[in-house]
């Protein structure tokens, strides 16, 4: 996904992140919703809605907009043709596929834990430095400054079923410390403050292994800085590893 996204964000393309991947303000009166992968799959899921009662022209418009998204993706994805799936009131929702088979995300492997341990695909004619990093920015900014970022456009029902999709309990002591970030995601420096508080009180076997359980799941973009920022003020205050 994050070289898709990274596509899109070149484009200067709106984008708000949605509980199972990333929604695109395509064009005005056209919004995309980008569903990630499961794991182990390369194939996303595109989702628009046509508001057309005429059968012939929401066919046209399906296709208009699924060439339009092949030629924003060039090169990062193959997109099929959009399906209908779903009739409801005023709307009609349509799906195709987008396989990332091809995307640089699906040749490379990457260990954050050992920096050196890095397998990136062959591109001579355009250096890997110079190709927009993960859709948070890891280069560029903090965890902190990056989660205050994607979190601008998340509201509390989103969040909340993000959570829900990590099938932590509602008393988990880790689901009620993201909550709490959450909410502390106010700027930068005080997310960053309520981290450490939160790393303190995820300190138990029991809580790393739900964070350990939750890093390997395919979670939503803007809760990735928050899981980083606990590992990593966990591990600055000498508690020690995830």
């Amino acid at each position: 996904m994050r070289s898709l996204i990274s596509v899109f964000k070149a484009q200067d393309l709106v984008l708000k992140g949605i509980a199972t991947g990333v929604r695109i303000k395509f064009e005005p009166g056209v919004d995309i919703d980008i569903h990630a992968p499961e794991a182990g799959s390369n194939r996303a899921m595109a989702q628009i809605r046509i508001h057309r009662p005429d059968p012939e022209k929401k066919q046209i418009e399906s296709g208009r907009i699924c060439e339009q998204l092949k030629k924003k993706t060039t090169g990062v994805a193959s997109v099929y043709p959009f399906k209908a799936t779903k009739d409801i009131p005023r709307s009609f929702v349509y799906e195709a596929i987008v396989d990332l088979s091809k995307s640089p995300d699906y040749h490379e492997t990457v260990f954050f834990a050992d920096a050196e341990s890095v397998e990136y695909p062959d591109t001579p004619d355009e250096p890997l430095a110079q190709e927009p990093d993960h859709e948070i920015l890891k280069n560029t900014q903090s965890p902190a400054e990056t989660a205050v970022r994607l979190l601008e456009t998340v509201d509390a029902g989103m969040f909340r079923q993000a959570l829900d999709q990590l099938n932590l309990p509602r008393t988990s002591n880790l689901r009620l410390a993201l909550s709490r970030l959450q909410r502390s995601a106010i700027d930068a420096e005080e997310l960053s403050a309520a981290a450490r508080a939160e790393a303190a009180r995820v300190a138990s076997p029991a809580d790393q292994m739900d964070l350990k359980k939750i890093q390997g799941m395919q979670t939503p973009v803007f809760l990735e800085p928050l899981i980083q920022l606990l590992e990593m003020e966990y591990t600055q205050g000498g508690s020690g590893s995830w």
